[in-house]
Protein backbone atom coordinates (compact mmCIF):
# COMPACT_ATOMS: atom_id res chain seq x y z
CA UNK A 1 0.00 0.00 0.00
CA UNK A 2 1.52 3.00 -1.33
CA UNK A 3 -0.34 6.30 -1.56
CA UNK A 4 0.87 9.25 -3.80
CA UNK A 5 4.09 10.61 -2.58
CA UNK A 6 4.19 8.06 0.44
CA UNK A 7 7.76 7.62 2.23
CA UNK A 8 9.09 5.30 4.02
CA UNK A 9 9.85 6.36 8.23
CA UNK A 10 12.11 5.21 10.38
CA UNK A 11 12.21 5.90 14.53
CA UNK A 12 15.72 5.90 16.25
CA UNK A 13 15.49 3.12 19.00
CA UNK A 14 18.06 2.93 22.28
CA UNK A 15 20.69 0.15 22.89
CA UNK A 16 19.01 -0.03 26.35
CA UNK A 17 15.77 -0.80 27.77
CA UNK A 18 13.16 2.14 26.70
CA UNK A 19 11.65 2.29 30.08
CA UNK A 20 15.14 3.12 31.00
CA UNK A 21 16.62 6.01 29.14
CA UNK A 22 15.59 9.19 26.87
CA UNK A 23 17.28 10.83 24.56
CA UNK A 24 19.77 13.52 25.38
CA UNK A 25 21.42 14.75 22.20
CA UNK A 26 21.56 13.68 18.58
CA UNK A 27 23.67 14.25 15.57
CA UNK A 28 21.58 13.59 12.64
CA UNK A 29 23.70 15.72 10.21
CA UNK A 30 25.13 12.55 8.64
CA UNK A 31 21.56 11.00 8.14
CA UNK A 32 20.52 13.28 5.77
CA UNK A 33 23.80 13.01 3.14
CA UNK A 34 22.46 9.35 2.56
CA UNK A 35 21.22 8.36 -0.53
CA UNK A 36 17.30 8.16 -0.66
CA UNK A 37 16.66 9.83 2.64
CA UNK A 38 14.57 12.51 2.29
CA UNK A 39 14.86 14.46 5.91
CA UNK A 40 16.11 13.70 9.04
CA UNK A 41 14.63 15.34 12.32
CA UNK A 42 15.18 15.86 15.85
CA UNK A 43 12.12 16.42 18.17
CA UNK A 44 10.11 15.77 21.48
CA UNK A 45 13.03 13.05 22.47
CA UNK A 46 12.73 11.59 19.55
CA UNK A 47 14.87 11.09 16.26
CA UNK A 48 12.77 10.76 12.58
CA UNK A 49 13.84 9.52 9.11
CA UNK A 50 12.07 9.65 6.35
CA UNK A 51 13.36 8.20 2.78
CA UNK A 52 12.36 6.90 -0.37
CA UNK A 53 12.85 3.29 0.49
CA UNK A 54 13.13 0.89 3.89
CA UNK A 55 17.02 0.07 3.51
CA UNK A 56 17.82 3.97 3.12
CA UNK A 57 15.56 4.88 6.51
CA UNK A 58 17.87 2.21 8.05
CA UNK A 59 20.75 3.30 6.60
CA UNK A 60 20.01 6.98 7.92
CA UNK A 61 19.46 5.41 11.59
CA UNK A 62 22.37 3.92 11.31
CA UNK A 63 23.90 7.10 11.13
CA UNK A 64 22.27 9.29 14.04
CA UNK A 65 25.01 10.07 16.45
CA UNK A 66 22.85 9.90 19.76
CA UNK A 67 23.34 10.46 23.47
CA UNK A 68 20.96 8.47 25.87
CA UNK A 69 21.13 9.21 29.40
CA UNK A 70 22.30 6.09 31.46
CA UNK A 71 20.18 3.46 33.59
CA UNK A 72 19.91 4.50 37.50
CA UNK A 73 20.13 0.68 38.22
CA UNK A 74 22.49 -2.31 38.15
CA UNK A 75 23.11 -4.54 34.56
CA UNK A 76 23.13 -7.63 36.22
CA UNK A 77 19.09 -9.05 36.31
CA UNK A 78 18.04 -12.21 38.63
CA UNK A 79 14.37 -11.72 37.59
CA UNK A 80 13.42 -14.02 40.78
CA UNK A 81 15.31 -11.65 43.33
CA UNK A 82 13.87 -8.80 41.76
CA UNK A 83 10.26 -9.58 41.75
CA UNK A 84 10.61 -10.97 45.16
CA UNK A 85 12.01 -7.96 46.56
CA UNK A 86 9.86 -5.54 44.95
CA UNK A 87 6.59 -7.47 45.44
CA UNK A 88 3.45 -5.62 46.82
CA UNK A 89 -0.12 -7.15 46.83
CA UNK A 90 -2.01 -5.97 44.41
CA UNK A 91 -5.17 -8.18 44.38
CA UNK A 92 -7.03 -11.91 46.69
CA UNK A 93 -7.87 -13.20 43.42
CA UNK A 94 -9.25 -16.14 45.18
CA UNK A 95 -10.13 -16.44 49.06
CA UNK A 96 -12.53 -19.68 50.61
CA UNK A 97 -12.57 -21.56 53.89
CA UNK A 98 -9.54 -21.17 56.14
CA UNK A 99 -5.85 -22.45 54.27
CA UNK A 100 -3.85 -22.10 57.34
CA UNK A 101 -5.88 -24.60 59.37
CA UNK A 102 -6.27 -26.80 55.99
CA UNK A 103 -2.63 -27.13 55.65
CA UNK A 104 -1.86 -27.49 59.05
CA UNK A 105 -3.99 -30.51 59.17
CA UNK A 106 -3.42 -32.02 55.66
CA UNK A 107 -2.05 -35.82 55.89
CA UNK A 108 0.37 -34.57 53.15
CA UNK A 109 1.83 -30.99 51.75
CA UNK A 110 3.35 -30.38 49.16
CA UNK A 111 5.10 -27.11 48.24
CA UNK A 112 6.65 -25.89 45.18
CA UNK A 113 7.81 -22.62 43.39
CA UNK A 114 8.00 -22.41 40.07
CA UNK A 115 8.87 -19.45 37.44
CA UNK A 116 8.93 -18.98 33.74
CA UNK A 117 10.92 -17.24 30.83
CA UNK A 118 10.38 -13.88 29.17
CA UNK A 119 9.33 -14.47 25.60
CA UNK A 120 7.99 -12.81 22.94
CA UNK A 121 4.81 -13.21 20.04
CA UNK A 122 7.47 -14.21 17.65
CA UNK A 123 5.45 -13.00 14.06
CA UNK A 124 6.59 -13.89 11.14
CA UNK A 125 5.74 -10.67 9.91
CA UNK A 126 6.36 -7.54 11.86
CA UNK A 127 4.22 -4.25 12.85
CA UNK A 128 3.31 -2.11 10.00
CA UNK A 129 1.47 0.99 9.27
CA UNK A 130 0.75 3.31 6.45
CA UNK A 131 -0.97 7.20 7.43
CA UNK A 132 -1.72 10.05 5.58
CA UNK A 133 -2.38 13.00 7.97
CA UNK A 134 -4.08 16.10 6.88
CA UNK A 135 -4.01 18.55 9.94
CA UNK A 136 -5.53 17.19 12.92
CA UNK A 137 -7.25 14.50 10.69
CA UNK A 138 -5.57 11.03 10.08
CA UNK A 139 -6.04 8.34 7.46
CA UNK A 140 -4.26 4.83 9.19
CA UNK A 141 -4.09 1.11 7.60
CA UNK A 142 -2.90 -1.03 9.41
CA UNK A 143 -3.08 -5.04 10.35
CA UNK A 144 -4.81 -4.78 13.94
CA UNK A 145 -6.59 -7.10 16.61
CA UNK A 146 -8.48 -3.63 17.77
CA UNK A 147 -8.63 -0.93 15.44
CA UNK A 148 -11.17 1.14 17.77
CA UNK A 149 -8.26 1.13 20.26
CA UNK A 150 -6.12 2.24 17.69
CA UNK A 151 -8.17 5.10 16.74
CA UNK A 152 -8.72 6.42 20.17
CA UNK A 153 -4.92 6.22 21.09
CA UNK A 154 -4.35 8.38 18.04
CA UNK A 155 -7.24 10.82 18.77
CA UNK A 156 -6.28 11.14 22.79
CA UNK A 157 -2.64 11.57 21.42
CA UNK A 158 -3.95 14.22 18.96
CA UNK A 159 -6.24 15.82 21.55
CA UNK A 160 -8.77 15.31 18.75
CA UNK A 161 -12.40 14.00 18.50
CA UNK A 162 -12.20 10.71 17.68
CA UNK A 163 -14.02 10.97 14.22
CA UNK A 164 -11.25 12.78 12.93
CA UNK A 165 -9.07 9.54 12.69
CA UNK A 166 -9.78 6.94 10.61
CA UNK A 167 -8.56 3.36 11.32
CA UNK A 168 -8.72 0.90 8.01
CA UNK A 169 -8.05 -2.69 9.89
CA UNK A 170 -6.15 -5.16 7.23
CA UNK A 171 -5.24 -8.90 7.73
CA UNK A 172 -4.27 -9.23 10.86
CA UNK A 173 -1.44 -11.69 10.06
CA UNK A 174 0.54 -13.00 12.49
CA UNK A 175 -0.41 -10.91 16.02
CA UNK A 176 -0.91 -13.48 19.05
CA UNK A 177 -1.76 -10.48 20.86
CA UNK A 178 1.21 -8.59 19.94
CA UNK A 179 -1.32 -6.07 17.58
CA UNK A 180 -4.21 -5.81 20.63
CA UNK A 181 -2.51 -2.34 21.84
CA UNK A 182 0.69 -1.86 19.28
CA UNK A 183 1.73 1.83 18.53
CA UNK A 184 3.06 1.68 15.10
CA UNK A 185 -0.59 3.05 13.85
CA UNK A 186 -0.22 6.18 16.31
CA UNK A 187 3.47 6.07 15.61
CA UNK A 188 2.46 5.88 11.14
CA UNK A 189 0.46 9.24 11.90
CA UNK A 190 2.58 11.21 13.78
CA UNK A 191 5.08 10.66 11.44
CA UNK A 192 3.04 11.77 8.45
CA UNK A 193 2.54 14.73 10.50
CA UNK A 194 5.96 15.38 11.50
CA UNK A 195 7.01 14.68 7.49
CA UNK A 196 3.78 16.40 5.92
CA UNK A 197 3.48 13.41 3.16
CA UNK A 198 2.03 9.41 3.56
CA UNK A 199 4.39 7.66 5.67
CA UNK A 200 4.98 3.92 6.00
CA UNK A 201 6.48 2.58 8.71
CA UNK A 202 7.73 -0.56 9.14
CA UNK A 203 9.28 -2.52 12.19
CA UNK A 204 13.11 -4.06 11.94
CA UNK A 205 12.82 -7.21 13.52
CA UNK A 206 15.05 -5.75 16.27
CA UNK A 207 12.20 -3.83 16.88
CA UNK A 208 9.50 -6.10 16.88
CA UNK A 209 11.57 -8.17 19.85
CA UNK A 210 12.20 -5.17 21.83
CA UNK A 211 10.36 -1.90 21.17
CA UNK A 212 9.06 -0.70 24.64
CA UNK A 213 10.86 -3.13 26.26
CA UNK A 214 7.58 -5.19 26.27
CA UNK A 215 7.18 -9.26 26.74
CA UNK A 216 5.22 -12.45 28.36
CA UNK A 217 6.32 -11.96 31.57
CA UNK A 218 9.13 -14.00 33.94
CA UNK A 219 6.61 -15.13 36.54
CA UNK A 220 7.07 -16.89 40.12
CA UNK A 221 4.47 -19.60 40.71
CA UNK A 222 4.58 -20.51 45.29
CA UNK A 223 2.12 -23.34 45.08
CA UNK A 224 1.00 -25.54 48.96
CA UNK A 225 -1.16 -28.32 48.00
CA UNK A 226 -2.99 -30.57 51.28
CA UNK A 227 -4.08 -33.65 50.24
CA UNK A 228 -5.38 -37.27 52.11
CA UNK A 229 -4.12 -40.80 51.00
CA UNK A 230 -7.38 -40.68 49.35
CA UNK A 231 -6.52 -38.29 47.20
CA UNK A 232 -8.59 -35.61 48.20
CA UNK A 233 -7.34 -31.80 48.11
CA UNK A 234 -7.95 -30.17 51.49
CA UNK A 235 -6.56 -26.76 51.10
CA UNK A 236 -4.49 -25.20 48.44
CA UNK A 237 -2.49 -21.71 48.91
CA UNK A 238 -1.13 -19.90 45.38
CA UNK A 239 1.23 -16.74 45.13
CA UNK A 240 1.26 -15.39 41.93
CA UNK A 241 4.16 -13.26 40.98
CA UNK A 242 3.91 -10.42 37.65
CA UNK A 243 0.76 -12.28 36.71
CA UNK A 244 -2.92 -11.71 36.46
CA UNK A 245 -3.55 -15.02 38.20
CA UNK A 246 -5.98 -16.34 35.16
CA UNK A 247 -6.01 -20.39 35.23
CA UNK A 248 -6.05 -21.14 39.19
CA UNK A 249 -10.01 -21.15 39.83
CA UNK A 250 -12.75 -23.61 39.22
CA UNK A 251 -10.39 -26.29 37.96
CA UNK A 252 -10.05 -29.06 40.45
CA UNK A 253 -12.41 -29.20 44.22
CA UNK A 254 -10.42 -27.67 47.09
CA UNK A 255 -12.69 -26.26 50.13
CA UNK A 256 -9.91 -24.31 51.76
CA UNK A 257 -7.91 -22.02 48.81
CA UNK A 258 -5.88 -18.59 49.05
CA UNK A 259 -4.67 -17.04 45.51
CA UNK A 260 -2.74 -14.20 45.66
CA UNK A 261 -1.40 -11.62 43.41
CA UNK A 262 1.92 -9.65 43.69
CA UNK A 263 3.40 -7.32 41.28
CA UNK A 264 6.92 -5.69 41.04
CA UNK A 265 7.92 -2.25 38.91
CA UNK A 266 10.47 -3.30 36.40
CA UNK A 267 12.63 -2.61 33.67
CA UNK A 268 10.74 -4.93 31.43
CA UNK A 269 6.78 -4.73 31.13
CA UNK A 270 3.52 -6.86 30.23
CA UNK A 271 2.89 -7.83 26.53
CA UNK A 272 -0.55 -9.72 26.13
CA UNK A 273 0.65 -12.96 24.32
CA UNK A 274 -1.25 -15.44 23.03
CA UNK A 275 -2.55 -17.74 26.14
CA UNK A 276 -2.50 -14.39 28.12
CA UNK A 277 -1.59 -15.36 31.98
CA UNK A 278 -3.26 -18.69 31.96
CA UNK A 279 0.07 -20.14 30.38
CA UNK A 280 2.63 -19.17 33.31
CA UNK A 281 0.34 -20.14 35.88
CA UNK A 282 -1.79 -23.61 34.22
CA UNK A 283 2.17 -24.73 33.57
CA UNK A 284 3.10 -24.51 37.31
CA UNK A 285 -0.49 -25.74 38.07
CA UNK A 286 -0.44 -28.80 36.29
CA UNK A 287 3.06 -29.79 37.33
CA UNK A 288 1.99 -29.16 40.90
CA UNK A 289 -0.79 -31.80 40.35
CA UNK A 290 1.37 -34.59 39.14
CA UNK A 291 3.63 -33.61 41.66
CA UNK A 292 0.74 -34.20 44.05
CA UNK A 293 -0.74 -37.40 42.82
CA UNK A 294 2.69 -39.11 42.77
CA UNK A 295 3.13 -37.78 46.70
CA UNK A 296 0.31 -40.13 47.03
CA UNK A 297 1.12 -42.86 45.26
CA UNK A 298 -1.52 -42.09 42.65
CA UNK A 299 -1.97 -42.30 38.67
CA UNK A 300 -1.95 -38.88 37.47
CA UNK A 301 -4.78 -39.21 35.16
CA UNK A 302 -6.59 -41.14 38.06
CA UNK A 303 -6.14 -38.27 40.22
CA UNK A 304 -7.38 -35.45 38.09
CA UNK A 305 -10.44 -37.56 37.13
CA UNK A 306 -10.70 -37.86 41.07
CA UNK A 307 -10.45 -33.80 41.69
CA UNK A 308 -11.82 -32.06 38.76
CA UNK A 309 -14.35 -29.61 39.87
CA UNK A 310 -16.55 -30.04 36.38
CA UNK A 311 -17.97 -34.01 35.31
CA UNK A 312 -17.17 -32.65 31.60
CA UNK A 313 -13.18 -32.95 32.16
CA UNK A 314 -14.04 -36.66 32.44
CA UNK A 315 -14.98 -37.64 29.28
CA UNK A 316 -11.94 -35.24 27.96
CA UNK A 317 -9.32 -37.42 30.00
CA UNK A 318 -10.68 -40.67 28.97
CA UNK A 319 -10.44 -39.72 25.80
CA UNK A 320 -7.19 -38.22 25.50
CA UNK A 321 -5.47 -40.65 27.46
CA UNK A 322 -6.76 -43.56 25.29
CA UNK A 323 -5.78 -41.57 22.59
CA UNK A 324 -2.02 -41.38 23.98
CA UNK A 325 -2.25 -44.78 25.41
CA UNK A 326 -2.10 -44.18 28.80
CA UNK A 327 -2.50 -47.49 29.88
CA UNK A 328 -0.50 -49.92 27.64
CA UNK A 329 2.74 -49.23 29.58
CA UNK A 330 5.95 -48.14 28.28
CA UNK A 331 9.18 -50.43 28.49
CA UNK A 332 11.33 -47.94 26.42
CA UNK A 333 14.45 -46.55 28.59
CA UNK A 334 13.74 -42.36 29.24
CA UNK A 335 10.76 -42.25 27.92
CA UNK A 336 7.40 -40.93 29.44
CA UNK A 337 3.83 -39.66 28.97
CA UNK A 338 2.38 -36.93 30.58
CA UNK A 339 -1.24 -34.75 30.53
CA UNK A 340 -2.51 -31.80 31.79
CA UNK A 341 -5.83 -29.83 31.46
CA UNK A 342 -7.28 -26.32 31.16
CA UNK A 343 -10.61 -24.60 32.06
CA UNK A 344 -9.70 -21.22 29.43
CA UNK A 345 -12.21 -18.69 31.17
CA UNK A 346 -15.79 -19.16 29.88
CA UNK A 347 -17.20 -22.81 28.65
CA UNK A 348 -13.51 -23.55 26.98
CA UNK A 349 -12.10 -27.07 28.48
CA UNK A 350 -9.14 -28.83 27.26
CA UNK A 351 -6.78 -31.88 27.83
CA UNK A 352 -3.40 -32.73 25.91
CA UNK A 353 -1.03 -35.68 26.34
CA UNK A 354 2.27 -35.75 25.81
CA UNK A 355 4.63 -38.33 24.60
CA UNK A 356 8.65 -38.15 24.90
CA UNK A 357 12.26 -39.42 24.86
CA UNK A 358 14.90 -37.62 26.72
CA UNK A 359 18.34 -37.94 25.09
CA UNK A 360 20.53 -37.91 28.24
CA UNK A 361 23.92 -37.31 26.32
CA UNK A 362 22.77 -34.26 24.96
CA UNK A 363 19.61 -33.13 27.11
CA UNK A 364 17.26 -33.12 24.24
CA UNK A 365 13.92 -33.11 24.62
CA UNK A 366 12.27 -35.16 21.98
CA UNK A 367 8.47 -34.97 21.54
CA UNK A 368 7.21 -37.85 19.82
CA UNK A 369 3.30 -37.64 19.99
CA UNK A 370 0.95 -34.82 21.21
CA UNK A 371 -2.46 -35.79 21.78
CA UNK A 372 -5.38 -33.07 22.60
CA UNK A 373 -9.00 -33.53 23.45
CA UNK A 374 -11.14 -30.34 23.68
CA UNK A 375 -14.79 -29.23 24.76
CA UNK A 376 -15.16 -25.79 22.65
CA UNK A 377 -19.23 -26.36 21.59
CA UNK A 378 -20.25 -26.37 18.05
CA UNK A 379 -17.41 -26.99 15.88
CA UNK A 380 -18.54 -24.60 12.42
CA UNK A 381 -15.19 -25.88 10.34
CA UNK A 382 -13.54 -28.95 11.67
CA UNK A 383 -10.39 -28.40 8.98
CA UNK A 384 -9.17 -24.78 10.03
CA UNK A 385 -10.05 -25.26 13.46
CA UNK A 386 -8.08 -28.56 13.58
CA UNK A 387 -5.07 -26.89 11.78
CA UNK A 388 -5.20 -23.95 14.01
CA UNK A 389 -5.68 -26.29 17.00
CA UNK A 390 -2.41 -28.59 16.14
CA UNK A 391 -0.58 -24.80 15.71
CA UNK A 392 -1.28 -24.10 19.10
CA UNK A 393 -0.45 -27.06 20.49
CA UNK A 394 3.06 -26.50 19.10
CA UNK A 395 3.25 -23.23 20.13
CA UNK A 396 2.89 -24.62 23.51
CA UNK A 397 5.94 -26.86 22.78
CA UNK A 398 8.22 -24.39 21.71
CA UNK A 399 7.37 -22.39 24.89
CA UNK A 400 7.87 -25.74 26.99
CA UNK A 401 11.64 -26.36 25.21
CA UNK A 402 13.19 -23.39 23.11
CA UNK A 403 11.12 -19.96 23.51
CA UNK A 404 12.78 -17.37 25.65
CA UNK A 405 14.55 -13.96 25.41
CA UNK A 406 17.76 -13.07 26.76
CA UNK A 407 17.89 -10.03 28.57
CA UNK A 408 19.45 -8.12 31.73
CA UNK A 409 18.70 -5.20 33.55
CA UNK A 410 19.92 -2.68 30.86
CA UNK A 411 19.08 -3.97 27.49
CA UNK A 412 17.65 -7.40 25.69
CA UNK A 413 20.32 -9.50 23.30
CA UNK A 414 17.53 -10.69 21.32
CA UNK A 415 17.40 -8.85 17.73
CA UNK A 416 16.46 -11.66 15.52
CA UNK A 417 15.56 -15.61 14.84
CA UNK A 418 18.46 -16.92 15.35
CA UNK A 419 18.50 -15.28 18.67
CA UNK A 420 14.83 -16.73 19.38
CA UNK A 421 14.39 -20.29 19.12
CA UNK A 422 10.81 -20.92 17.79
CA UNK A 423 9.64 -24.95 17.41
CA UNK A 424 10.68 -25.94 13.67
CA UNK A 425 9.34 -28.69 11.33
CA UNK A 426 11.99 -30.86 12.71
CA UNK A 427 10.54 -30.27 16.18
CA UNK A 428 6.74 -30.89 15.14
CA UNK A 429 5.95 -34.79 16.14
CA UNK A 430 2.45 -36.57 14.93
CA UNK A 431 -0.71 -34.88 16.28
CA UNK A 432 -3.72 -36.46 16.41
CA UNK A 433 -6.91 -33.81 18.27
CA UNK A 434 -10.87 -34.54 19.21
CA UNK A 435 -13.20 -31.87 19.73
CA UNK A 436 -16.39 -32.73 22.09
CA UNK A 437 -19.31 -31.23 23.17
CA UNK A 438 -20.44 -31.79 26.79
CA UNK A 439 -19.97 -28.57 28.82
CA UNK A 440 -22.57 -26.43 27.76
CA UNK A 441 -23.62 -28.17 24.08
CA UNK A 442 -24.52 -26.04 20.84
CA UNK A 443 -23.06 -22.41 21.82
CA UNK A 444 -19.86 -22.59 19.64
CA UNK A 445 -16.26 -21.39 21.59
CA UNK A 446 -12.98 -19.95 20.97
CA UNK A 447 -10.13 -22.44 20.52
CA UNK A 448 -7.04 -20.14 19.31
CA UNK A 449 -5.53 -19.97 22.49
CA UNK A 450 -6.37 -23.41 24.66
CA UNK A 451 -4.42 -25.52 22.77
CA UNK A 452 -1.42 -23.87 24.06
CA UNK A 453 -1.88 -23.97 27.76
CA UNK A 454 -2.09 -27.51 28.61
CA UNK A 455 0.06 -28.76 26.10
CA UNK A 456 3.42 -26.99 28.38
CA UNK A 457 2.35 -29.04 31.38
CA UNK A 458 1.53 -32.16 29.39
CA UNK A 459 5.03 -31.95 28.27
CA UNK A 460 6.48 -31.38 31.36
CA UNK A 461 4.67 -33.94 33.16
CA UNK A 462 5.84 -36.47 30.40
CA UNK A 463 9.83 -35.23 31.01
CA UNK A 464 9.41 -36.26 34.81
CA UNK A 465 7.80 -39.66 33.81
CA UNK A 466 11.13 -40.43 31.61
CA UNK A 467 13.34 -39.62 33.58
CA UNK A 468 12.05 -38.69 37.37
CA UNK A 469 13.32 -35.20 37.34
CA UNK A 470 10.73 -32.59 38.14
CA UNK A 471 11.94 -28.58 36.34
CA UNK A 472 10.84 -25.63 37.95
CA UNK A 473 12.19 -23.55 35.14
CA UNK A 474 11.11 -22.23 31.79
CA UNK A 475 12.10 -23.72 28.92
CA UNK A 476 13.90 -27.00 29.52
CA UNK A 477 16.72 -26.62 27.15
CA UNK A 478 19.15 -29.54 26.40
CA UNK A 479 21.27 -27.16 28.60
CA UNK A 480 19.25 -27.30 31.80
CA UNK A 481 18.44 -30.88 31.06
CA UNK A 482 22.17 -31.99 31.24
CA UNK A 483 22.88 -29.67 34.15
CA UNK A 484 19.66 -31.45 36.07
CA UNK A 485 20.94 -35.47 35.07
CA UNK A 486 24.24 -34.36 36.51
CA UNK A 487 23.02 -33.34 39.53
CA UNK A 488 20.40 -36.03 39.84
Amino acid sequence: LYPEGCLYGGKLRPAVHETLTELVDADIGAAKDVPGVVSAQATSGNVLVFGQSFTAVQKGLAKVKAKWSEPNRPEEFDPEKEIRSGAKEAAVLEERGQVHAALEAAETVVKETYSTQYASQASMETHTAVAEATGKKAMIWTGTQNPLLMRFRTAKRWDVPEEQIRVVGLPVGGAFGSKTGHRVATEAANMSRRAKAPVKYVYTRAEQFNARSRYKDSVIVDISSGVTAAGRLTGRRIDIYQDEGFGTEDVYNVPHVLTRLYKTRLPVRHAVMRGTSYVQVCYALESHTDTVARSIGMDPLEFRKLTVSRSSFHPLLETCGDMIGWRTGRTAEDQGVGIALCHHGGRQLGVVAAEVTVDRSSGRISVDRLCGTFDIGLVINRNTLTMGTKGAMLWGLGYALREEVALDGHRSYTTSFADYHIARFSDTPPIEVAFLDNEAPGAPRGCGELPVIPTIGAICNAVYDAIGIRFYELPMTPERVKQALAEA
